[in-house]
């Protein structure tokens, strides 16, 4: 309701109609109503619509992953709807292993393999130094702001 307030979805408050489903690639159910559920369910199995009724996994197309991001590194978990609360708890797990640091040096990596692909390099030479970029060490340097992950030939 907030973002209906908010002018950021259209919300009108009705009954559903299979009309609902015209033009639509997905649909995601989310009623207490049992009976509803399965008839909105039946009819975007009919149409070809991707469905995903919430918390009923045999009526569901796709899933929704926890997701960590931290800039361009992702990190989804999926328990295939099995159990949405185990996939949260290792998202909030993740999200402590894997803390924000981690979007600063995905930017710098990125930055180093651009320059590495532009170089006359072997393909075996050039993966063990992008190899050798990722490890533990490299990560607590980059932290420490110690090291500019530069692989640049001497």
């Amino acid at each position: 309701m907030q973002w209906a307030r908010a002018g950021k979805i259209d919300w009108h408050p009705r009954l559903f109609e299979p009309a609902d489903l015209d033009r639509k690639f997905l649909v995601v159910v989310a009623t207490p109503l049992h009976e509803l559920n399965d008839s909105i369910y039946h009819e975007a199995q009919r149409r070809g619509v991707l469905c995903n009724v919430v918390d009923d996994p045999p009526r569901c197309d796709f899933y929704y992953p926890a997701v960590v991001n931290r800039g361009k590194l992702q990190i989804a978990i999926s328990t295939n709807g099995q159990s949405p609360a185990l996939a949260q708890r290792l998202r909030r797990e993740l999200e402590q292993q894997f803390g924000p640091e981690y979007g600063g040096w995905i930017k710098a990596l990125g930055s180093e393999r651009r320059h590495l692909l532009t170089l006359p390099l072997g393909a075996e030479e050039r993966r063990q130094l992008l190899h050798n970029l990722v490890t533990p060490e490299k990560f607590e340097e980059f932290v420490r702001g110690t090291t500019r992950l530069s692989t640049t030939m001497p």
